[in-house]
């Protein structure tokens, strides 16, 4: 698999942004990485996160029209939006780690809960029909679903936008059977320094 370096990739449209809004300055190449990307993107879909943590990272590093899907399997996370959407209410205790923090600021904050919409479990079922070449980044966190994101590979590659990106995190080395499939179809790429793999459109 070839190695991508991110700080040099002007022929693929995208730029490595030195300056990335968090709410901890001391943020990880990787993370920057993320930022980035999801800087240049209007439609993001992200799938598999267990916390808020990326989430944030493209709210507050995206466009004012940005929308962010969001499947994930941390039903505190689920049930918290709930509540927002219906109550505009705090159902659970903040605690001091970067985790509820980030939480705390993805319902504290109306703008950028404004770009969150949460997606269902059935989404592979039903739903993803209704978004064929949709999104522009869709985001994947091989920590979680991986086999379902493993049968729907074509299903994924179909989400995208013409020049879209799927940008995939995996540092248990889950996504070997996925990469593989992808990579038969598309170039995909090892980002350097990184647990991303990389593919454009």
């Amino acid at each position: 698999m070839k190695i991508l370096d991110f700080s040099n990739i002007e022929n693929l449209k995208l730029k490595f942004n030195s300056k990335i809004n968090f709410i901890n300055p001391n943020i990880s190449h990787e993370m920057r990485v993320i930022a980035s990307i999801g800087n240049v993107s209007k439609k993001i879909l992200e799938i598999g996160s267990r916390n808020a943590i990326n989430t944030l990272l493209f709210s507050m590093n995206s466009s004012d029209n940005t929308s962010i899907s969001l499947l994930t399997l941390n039903e505190k996370l689920m049930l918290r939006a709930y509540q927002y959407n219906d109550q505009n209410t705090e159902i659970f205790p903040k605690e001091d780690n970067e985790e509820n923090s980030c939480e705390d600021l993805l319902f504290d904050e109306v703008s950028y809960n404004s770009k969150i919409i949460f997606l269902e479990k059935d989404f592979f079922k039903n739903e993803h029909l209704n978004f064929k070449n949709n999104f522009d980044l869709i985001f994947l966190d091989f920590e979680n679903f991986s086999d379902i994101l493993i049968e729907n590979g074509q299903f994924l590659i179909d989400l995208l936008s013409k020049e879209g990106i799927l940008l995939i995190k995996d540092h248990l080395n889950n996504s070997a059977d996925f990469t593989d499939f992808i990579s038969s179809k598309k170039d995909i790429f090892k980002i350097n320094n990184t647990n991303l793999f990389f593919m454009k459109n």
